[in-house]
């Protein structure tokens, strides 16, 4: 519960009355701040002792239900960045709410079933899987005037009862040399700058015949066979 820029927690429910207590988010440093909402009504009692400069509430303000729209914002912003946690959604959500409303009480949805919403938008969008929350945006572009993609293909097959996926990342520019006939490739590897679950980065290189390349080698022998062998 919001009510006047403080934070709530519901401390109990009187079925009978329909009446919910709450006590202020900062009962634990001796707080003694109070609300009594009943009849779609709160009334606050005891002033905060934890900011001296909040003034005793004279009116019982109607409270301003929100959780409809507060859902809506958080499966947006679910879908607007795959990437922000979700506990960061829910901050930015009720601080946007906090805003809208600055003298409102406010019955909002908590931190954890907000998190639960973010979660679950997200898995039926992108059927829990996350590389297809990668195919199923927008993928990197070589520039931002220039919208070819970067992500050249993607490619999943199976061993035994495993699959396996394959990403391939590369300059529409340099991917075309490679229909060069007759081209010499270098295939490299590397185990340590790839993200999970991916194990291995294959580099794939090879001579543009069109330019003159010049590439810097070191050797630890000092032999005229090791000039030859370059």
């Amino acid at each position: 519960m919001e009510h006047e820029g403080y934070s709530f927690y519901r401390q109990r429910i009187v079925e009978e009355t329909g009446t919910t207590y709450y006590i202020c988010s900062r009962y634990r440093v001796g707080c003694k701040a109070r609300l009594i909402a009943r009849d779609n009504a709160v009334r606050a009692r005891n002033d905060h002792s934890c900011d001296e400069a909040v003034e005793a509430t004279q009116e019982a303000p109607a409270i301003t239900d929100v959780r409809v729209e507060m859902r809506t914002a958080l499966q947006e912003a679910s879908l607007a960045n795959l990437s922000l946690p979700p506990s960061l959604i829910w901050v930015r959500v009720m601080h946007s709410f906090r805003e809208a409303y600055p003298r409102a009480t406010l019955n909002t949805i908590p931190r954890l079933p907000s998190i639960s919403i973010v979660k679950y938008t997200r898995t039926q969008a992108t059927g829990s899987d996350a590389f297809r929350a990668i195919e199923s945006v927008p993928t990197r572009n070589v520039a931002e005037d220039d919208t070819r993609p970067f992500l050249q293909f993607s490619v999943v097959h199976t061993v035994g009862c495993g699959q396996h996926r394959y990403l391939g990342f590369g300059h529409p520019d340099l991917v075309r040399l490679l229909r060069y006939s007759s081209s010499a490739l270098y295939i490299d590897g590397t185990f340590k700058m790839v993200p999970r679950p991916f194990t291995q980065c294959l580099i794939v290189m090879i001579k543009d015949p069109g330019v003159d390349v010049y590439v810097p080698a070191m050797s630890p022998a000092g032999a005229s066979d090791s000039y030859l062998r370059l």
